[in-house]
Protein backbone atom coordinates (compact mmCIF):
# COMPACT_ATOMS: atom_id res chain seq x y z
CA UNK A 1 0.00 0.00 0.00
CA UNK A 2 1.66 3.49 -0.76
CA UNK A 3 2.40 5.98 1.63
CA UNK A 4 3.66 9.37 1.78
CA UNK A 5 7.08 10.81 2.49
CA UNK A 6 6.99 14.59 3.48
CA UNK A 7 10.03 16.69 5.67
CA UNK A 8 9.09 19.22 7.59
CA UNK A 9 10.37 22.82 9.02
CA UNK A 10 9.37 25.21 10.80
CA UNK A 11 10.35 28.73 10.51
CA UNK A 12 9.18 31.47 13.17
CA UNK A 13 9.51 34.90 11.16
CA UNK A 14 10.18 38.25 13.15
CA UNK A 15 11.55 41.39 13.06
CA UNK A 16 11.68 44.28 10.89
CA UNK A 17 14.06 43.73 7.83
CA UNK A 18 12.28 40.88 5.95
CA UNK A 19 8.26 41.30 6.60
CA UNK A 20 5.63 41.05 4.46
CA UNK A 21 1.98 41.16 4.66
CA UNK A 22 1.24 37.32 4.76
CA UNK A 23 1.07 34.93 7.48
CA UNK A 24 2.16 31.29 6.67
CA UNK A 25 4.05 29.93 4.34
CA UNK A 26 3.97 26.23 2.83
CA UNK A 27 6.74 25.24 0.59
CA UNK A 28 6.91 21.26 -0.23
CA UNK A 29 6.27 17.90 -2.65
CA UNK A 30 5.59 14.76 -0.99
CA UNK A 31 6.46 11.78 -3.67
CA UNK A 32 3.96 8.76 -3.35
CA UNK A 33 6.13 5.76 -2.08
CA UNK A 34 5.80 1.66 -2.20
CA UNK A 35 5.77 -0.19 0.59
CA UNK A 36 9.30 -1.47 -0.50
CA UNK A 37 10.94 2.14 -0.15
CA UNK A 38 10.86 2.79 -4.19
CA UNK A 39 9.21 6.15 -5.94
CA UNK A 40 6.11 4.79 -7.29
CA UNK A 41 5.11 8.33 -8.51
CA UNK A 42 5.58 12.09 -7.92
CA UNK A 43 3.27 14.32 -7.34
CA UNK A 44 3.30 17.39 -9.34
CA UNK A 45 0.58 20.07 -9.38
CA UNK A 46 2.23 22.62 -8.01
CA UNK A 47 0.48 25.78 -6.39
CA UNK A 48 0.83 28.87 -5.06
CA UNK A 49 -2.22 29.80 -2.46
CA UNK A 50 -3.18 32.73 -0.54
CA UNK A 51 -5.49 32.17 2.69
CA UNK A 52 -6.72 36.20 2.94
CA UNK A 53 -7.85 37.32 6.47
CA UNK A 54 -11.41 37.64 7.26
CA UNK A 55 -11.16 41.61 8.25
CA UNK A 56 -11.71 44.52 7.21
CA UNK A 57 -15.02 42.91 5.81
CA UNK A 58 -15.59 45.88 3.51
CA UNK A 59 -11.71 46.52 2.56
CA UNK A 60 -11.62 42.78 1.82
CA UNK A 61 -14.83 43.31 -0.30
CA UNK A 62 -14.14 46.12 -2.17
CA UNK A 63 -10.58 44.13 -2.88
CA UNK A 64 -12.52 41.25 -4.52
CA UNK A 65 -14.28 43.50 -7.03
CA UNK A 66 -10.97 45.11 -7.83
CA UNK A 67 -8.29 42.23 -8.19
CA UNK A 68 -10.03 40.59 -11.42
CA UNK A 69 -9.46 44.19 -13.47
CA UNK A 70 -5.73 43.98 -12.49
CA UNK A 71 -3.61 42.46 -15.06
CA UNK A 72 -1.45 41.50 -12.37
CA UNK A 73 -4.07 39.31 -11.27
CA UNK A 74 -3.80 37.11 -14.57
CA UNK A 75 -3.15 33.61 -13.44
CA UNK A 76 -5.13 33.87 -10.07
CA UNK A 77 -8.49 32.85 -9.20
CA UNK A 78 -10.75 34.05 -6.02
CA UNK A 79 -12.42 31.48 -4.14
CA UNK A 80 -14.62 32.20 -1.04
CA UNK A 81 -13.35 30.01 2.10
CA UNK A 82 -16.90 28.56 2.70
CA UNK A 83 -16.74 27.05 -0.95
CA UNK A 84 -13.08 25.85 -0.58
CA UNK A 85 -12.78 22.12 0.20
CA UNK A 86 -8.93 21.41 1.29
CA UNK A 87 -9.02 17.42 1.03
CA UNK A 88 -10.68 17.73 -2.23
CA UNK A 89 -8.27 21.18 -3.69
CA UNK A 90 -5.59 20.58 -6.56
CA UNK A 91 -2.55 19.54 -5.25
CA UNK A 92 -3.70 17.99 -2.37
CA UNK A 93 -1.20 15.74 -0.34
CA UNK A 94 -3.20 13.46 1.99
CA UNK A 95 -1.70 13.48 5.57
CA UNK A 96 0.54 16.25 5.10
CA UNK A 97 -0.82 19.56 6.89
CA UNK A 98 -4.80 19.30 6.64
CA UNK A 99 -6.07 20.04 9.77
CA UNK A 100 -3.30 23.13 10.41
CA UNK A 101 -4.79 24.60 6.97
CA UNK A 102 -8.63 24.17 7.82
CA UNK A 103 -7.96 25.66 11.02
CA UNK A 104 -6.34 28.54 9.02
CA UNK A 105 -9.28 28.17 6.10
CA UNK A 106 -12.12 28.79 9.25
CA UNK A 107 -10.20 31.84 10.20
CA UNK A 108 -10.09 33.05 6.65
CA UNK A 109 -12.57 34.90 4.30
CA UNK A 110 -11.25 33.25 0.51
CA UNK A 111 -8.50 32.25 -1.14
CA UNK A 112 -6.20 33.10 -4.05
CA UNK A 113 -4.61 30.80 -5.74
CA UNK A 114 -2.61 30.28 -8.84
CA UNK A 115 -2.06 26.68 -10.34
CA UNK A 116 1.42 28.29 -12.02
CA UNK A 117 3.47 29.19 -9.53
CA UNK A 118 6.70 29.31 -12.31
CA UNK A 119 4.45 32.07 -14.06
CA UNK A 120 3.67 34.04 -10.87
CA UNK A 121 5.30 37.71 -10.40
CA UNK A 122 7.81 38.20 -8.34
CA UNK A 123 7.03 41.35 -5.47
CA UNK A 124 8.07 44.76 -6.48
CA UNK A 125 8.18 45.48 -2.74
CA UNK A 126 9.21 42.70 -0.66
CA UNK A 127 12.43 40.71 -1.25
CA UNK A 128 11.32 37.07 -2.84
CA UNK A 129 13.25 34.69 -0.54
CA UNK A 130 13.24 30.42 -1.17
CA UNK A 131 11.67 30.21 2.29
CA UNK A 132 9.68 33.56 1.72
CA UNK A 133 8.30 33.53 -1.97
CA UNK A 134 6.85 37.33 -1.74
CA UNK A 135 4.31 37.60 -5.41
CA UNK A 136 2.78 40.37 -6.53
CA UNK A 137 -0.15 39.20 -4.29
CA UNK A 138 1.70 40.75 -1.14
CA UNK A 139 2.49 44.02 -3.53
CA UNK A 140 -0.98 44.43 -3.86
CA UNK A 141 -2.44 43.77 0.05
CA UNK A 142 0.53 46.41 0.62
CA UNK A 143 -1.00 48.94 -1.63
CA UNK A 144 -4.57 48.16 -0.26
CA UNK A 145 -3.20 48.59 3.42
CA UNK A 146 -2.35 51.68 2.90
CA UNK A 147 -5.31 53.01 1.08
CA UNK A 148 -7.18 51.99 3.56
CA UNK A 149 -5.32 52.68 6.59
CA UNK A 150 -5.58 49.25 8.28
CA UNK A 151 -2.99 46.42 7.94
CA UNK A 152 -4.87 44.21 5.37
CA UNK A 153 -3.12 40.76 4.79
CA UNK A 154 -3.23 36.67 4.29
CA UNK A 155 -3.30 34.79 7.25
CA UNK A 156 -1.11 32.28 5.22
CA UNK A 157 0.26 31.21 1.94
CA UNK A 158 0.68 27.87 1.08
CA UNK A 159 2.84 26.41 -2.05
CA UNK A 160 3.51 23.39 -3.54
CA UNK A 161 6.92 22.96 -5.40
CA UNK A 162 9.09 20.72 -6.37
CA UNK A 163 12.31 20.92 -3.72
CA UNK A 164 10.91 18.01 -1.72
CA UNK A 165 10.61 19.84 1.33
CA UNK A 166 7.44 21.35 3.35
CA UNK A 167 8.32 24.51 5.12
CA UNK A 168 5.74 26.29 7.69
CA UNK A 169 6.58 29.89 8.36
CA UNK A 170 4.54 31.88 10.77
CA UNK A 171 3.31 35.72 9.88
CA UNK A 172 1.75 38.36 12.24
CA UNK A 173 -1.73 38.95 12.50
CA UNK A 174 -3.21 42.40 13.89
CA UNK A 175 -6.22 44.03 15.00
CA UNK A 176 -7.86 46.03 12.21
CA UNK A 177 -7.45 49.66 12.94
CA UNK A 178 -10.06 52.82 13.19
CA UNK A 179 -8.51 55.21 10.55
CA UNK A 180 -10.50 56.64 8.06
CA UNK A 181 -9.49 55.39 4.01
CA UNK A 182 -7.12 57.91 2.12
CA UNK A 183 -8.08 56.52 -1.36
CA UNK A 184 -11.94 56.05 -1.87
CA UNK A 185 -12.93 53.67 -3.39
CA UNK A 186 -13.44 55.17 -7.13
CA UNK A 187 -10.21 55.88 -7.43
CA UNK A 188 -8.84 52.43 -6.18
CA UNK A 189 -7.98 50.98 -9.55
CA UNK A 190 -6.52 54.10 -10.87
CA UNK A 191 -4.43 53.95 -7.57
CA UNK A 192 -2.80 50.22 -7.54
CA UNK A 193 -2.32 50.96 -11.13
CA UNK A 194 -0.16 53.91 -11.12
CA UNK A 195 1.44 52.30 -7.64
CA UNK A 196 2.65 49.90 -9.73
CA UNK A 197 3.96 51.68 -12.48
CA UNK A 198 6.21 53.74 -9.80
CA UNK A 199 7.54 50.58 -8.02
CA UNK A 200 8.71 49.74 -11.91
CA UNK A 201 10.12 52.52 -12.62
CA UNK A 202 14.44 52.36 -12.01
CA UNK A 203 15.94 53.94 -9.24
CA UNK A 204 12.43 55.04 -7.91
CA UNK A 205 12.21 52.90 -4.84
CA UNK A 206 16.15 54.15 -3.90
CA UNK A 207 15.40 57.52 -4.60
CA UNK A 208 12.01 58.09 -2.28
CA UNK A 209 13.21 55.83 -0.12
CA UNK A 210 10.00 53.67 -0.47
CA UNK A 211 11.05 50.27 0.51
CA UNK A 212 12.71 50.59 4.11
CA UNK A 213 10.07 53.06 4.82
CA UNK A 214 7.48 50.50 4.23
CA UNK A 215 9.11 47.91 6.78
CA UNK A 216 8.70 50.70 9.32
CA UNK A 217 4.92 51.12 8.40
CA UNK A 218 4.06 47.50 8.45
CA UNK A 219 5.50 47.38 11.89
CA UNK A 220 3.08 50.11 13.02
CA UNK A 221 -0.28 48.83 11.54
CA UNK A 222 0.39 45.96 13.43
CA UNK A 223 0.58 47.55 16.50
CA UNK A 224 -2.17 48.99 17.00
CA UNK A 225 -4.22 47.90 20.08
CA UNK A 226 -0.75 46.14 20.66
CA UNK A 227 -0.95 48.44 23.93
CA UNK A 228 2.45 50.24 23.06
CA UNK A 229 0.72 53.34 21.87
CA UNK A 230 4.36 55.21 22.14
CA UNK A 231 5.65 52.88 20.01
CA UNK A 232 3.38 52.53 17.22
CA UNK A 233 3.51 56.49 16.82
CA UNK A 234 6.81 56.42 16.79
CA UNK A 235 7.04 53.73 14.19
CA UNK A 236 5.23 56.13 11.40
CA UNK A 237 7.25 58.82 12.26
CA UNK A 238 9.98 57.29 11.13
CA UNK A 239 8.37 56.36 8.10
CA UNK A 240 8.57 59.99 7.46
CA UNK A 241 11.93 60.76 8.92
CA UNK A 242 13.22 57.49 5.97
CA UNK A 243 10.93 59.21 3.04
CA UNK A 244 12.36 62.52 3.87
CA UNK A 245 16.40 61.54 4.45
CA UNK A 246 15.80 59.80 1.28
CA UNK A 247 14.53 62.95 -0.16
CA UNK A 248 16.76 65.46 1.00
CA UNK A 249 19.50 63.14 -0.22
CA UNK A 250 17.63 63.13 -3.62
CA UNK A 251 18.12 67.19 -3.72
CA UNK A 252 21.85 67.19 -2.30
CA UNK A 253 20.91 68.75 0.71
CA UNK A 254 21.47 66.25 3.15
CA UNK A 255 24.50 67.60 5.01
CA UNK A 256 23.31 70.85 5.00
CA UNK A 257 19.70 70.11 6.54
CA UNK A 258 20.69 67.35 9.15
CA UNK A 259 17.78 67.59 12.03
CA UNK A 260 15.66 65.02 11.03
CA UNK A 261 12.09 67.34 12.14
CA UNK A 262 13.48 70.22 9.29
CA UNK A 263 14.08 67.07 6.96
CA UNK A 264 10.53 65.99 7.05
CA UNK A 265 9.37 69.68 7.02
CA UNK A 266 10.84 70.06 3.93
CA UNK A 267 9.63 66.60 2.57
CA UNK A 268 6.28 67.43 3.61
CA UNK A 269 6.24 71.36 1.53
CA UNK A 270 7.85 69.68 -1.11
CA UNK A 271 4.61 67.42 -1.46
CA UNK A 272 2.28 70.66 -1.32
CA UNK A 273 0.46 70.23 1.49
CA UNK A 274 0.27 73.89 2.93
CA UNK A 275 -2.81 76.06 3.18
CA UNK A 276 -5.59 76.65 5.43
CA UNK A 277 -6.07 72.66 5.71
CA UNK A 278 -3.46 71.89 6.52
CA UNK A 279 -2.11 74.70 8.97
CA UNK A 280 -2.38 71.99 11.62
CA UNK A 281 0.94 70.36 11.00
CA UNK A 282 3.39 72.65 12.57
CA UNK A 283 2.09 72.31 15.43
CA UNK A 284 1.59 68.58 14.63
CA UNK A 285 5.18 68.08 13.93
CA UNK A 286 6.20 69.65 16.88
CA UNK A 287 3.92 67.25 18.97
CA UNK A 288 4.87 64.09 16.69
CA UNK A 289 8.74 64.43 16.64
CA UNK A 290 7.85 65.13 21.11
CA UNK A 291 6.29 62.34 21.21
CA UNK A 292 9.20 60.26 19.19
CA UNK A 293 11.77 61.73 21.42
CA UNK A 294 9.92 60.85 24.22
CA UNK A 295 9.38 56.93 23.44
CA UNK A 296 12.66 56.04 22.32
CA UNK A 297 14.88 58.23 24.96
CA UNK A 298 12.92 58.23 28.14
CA UNK A 299 11.14 55.68 27.84
CA UNK A 300 7.55 57.27 28.35
CA UNK A 301 4.56 59.66 27.30
CA UNK A 302 4.27 63.36 27.26
CA UNK A 303 1.91 64.67 29.69
CA UNK A 304 -0.93 64.90 27.53
CA UNK A 305 -4.50 64.85 27.49
CA UNK A 306 -6.29 61.47 26.33
CA UNK A 307 -8.14 63.42 23.84
CA UNK A 308 -5.22 65.17 22.23
CA UNK A 309 -2.93 61.67 22.25
CA UNK A 310 -5.68 59.86 20.15
CA UNK A 311 -5.98 63.14 18.29
CA UNK A 312 -2.53 63.26 17.19
CA UNK A 313 -2.22 59.03 16.65
CA UNK A 314 -5.31 59.86 14.01
CA UNK A 315 -3.40 62.46 12.80
CA UNK A 316 0.10 60.88 12.13
CA UNK A 317 -1.41 57.47 11.23
CA UNK A 318 -3.39 58.82 8.52
CA UNK A 319 -1.24 61.35 7.39
CA UNK A 320 1.60 59.27 6.93
CA UNK A 321 -0.47 56.54 4.67
CA UNK A 322 -0.97 59.80 2.66
CA UNK A 323 2.53 61.04 2.14
CA UNK A 324 2.88 57.15 1.17
CA UNK A 325 0.15 57.21 -0.99
CA UNK A 326 1.17 60.65 -2.76
CA UNK A 327 4.50 59.34 -3.02
CA UNK A 328 3.38 56.43 -5.12
CA UNK A 329 0.57 58.60 -6.75
CA UNK A 330 0.68 62.45 -7.39
CA UNK A 331 -2.81 63.16 -5.64
CA UNK A 332 -4.12 66.56 -6.52
CA UNK A 333 -4.21 69.61 -4.49
CA UNK A 334 -8.12 69.31 -4.41
CA UNK A 335 -7.51 66.03 -3.24
CA UNK A 336 -5.04 66.86 -0.61
CA UNK A 337 -6.87 70.08 0.54
CA UNK A 338 -10.01 67.58 1.07
CA UNK A 339 -7.35 65.04 3.25
CA UNK A 340 -6.15 68.43 5.03
CA UNK A 341 -9.48 69.35 6.32
CA UNK A 342 -10.43 66.01 7.84
CA UNK A 343 -7.06 65.24 9.52
CA UNK A 344 -7.75 69.09 10.76
CA UNK A 345 -11.07 68.72 12.19
CA UNK A 346 -9.85 65.37 14.38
Amino acid sequence: MPHLRCTRQQVQAGGVGGDLNIGTAVLGKCLVMSDKGKEEEEMNESFIRYYINREPYSAIMQLRRLLPRLSEFNGWQWIFALDFNYEESFGFLPGTNASEIECIKRKSIAIIENRNPDAVIRSLIWEFRQEIPATVIDDILTLFSIAKCKYIHARAQEVLEGDGKLHIIERPIAQPSILEEIICQEELENFIISSFSSLKQEGWKKDTGFIPSIHWYAQAQRLFRAGIFNLECSLYWIVLEVLAGAYVQRIGLAKKIQNKKKRVSELIKSRGFDGNSWSFLDDAIEDWYQLRNFAFHQGELPTWTQQKFEQRWRQLAEFTSFMLADILQIQSQTYKNQIGARLSSY
